[in-house]
């Protein structure tokens, strides 16, 4: 493993789940029901700051909660209807429904999948 973590959020219909995962281990898991998703996904990231932050969303995430995910992390990518590129690139699904699940989007980040997914975001491999 590496100390750098990422972590996964899944924002679905019903829930939001979110886990902390090093590319080979998925770790601690949460999961929350209301509408603030993006405070609760907000409020995982007081205490530690995560290498990527992967928000992978059933609704378009507005531009101002992108921005403010953002700034609490080193990289942000987000999987939304707006943002669809990278999971046809990545072989994913691209359904109406964008949320692909943490364990469809944990599998790309995995590291014989995250160098494909740091180039195409900026990251430099990871050692």
């Amino acid at each position: 493993g590496c100390d750098r973590m990422n972590l996964i959020v899944d924002i679905g219909n019903t829930a939001v789940k979110a886990a902390w995962c090093d590319g080979m281990t998925l770790g601690k898991t949460f999961r929350y029901q209301g509408e603030r998703a993006i405070d609760f996904v907000s409020s995982l990231l007081v205490k530690e700051k995560p290498e990527v932050l992967v928000v992978s969303s059933a609704y378009t995430v507005a531009p101002e909660d992108e921005e403010r995910l953002a700034a609490l992390c080193s990289r942000l990518l987000v999987l939304d209807k707006a943002h669809t590129g990278l999971l046809s690139e990545k072989g994913l699904p691209a359904r109406k429904k964008a949320s692909c699940g943490i364990s469809s989007i944990w599998r790309m980040l995995r590291p014989s999948s995250m160098a494909r997914v740091n180039s195409s975001i900026g990251l430099s491999p990871i050692p």
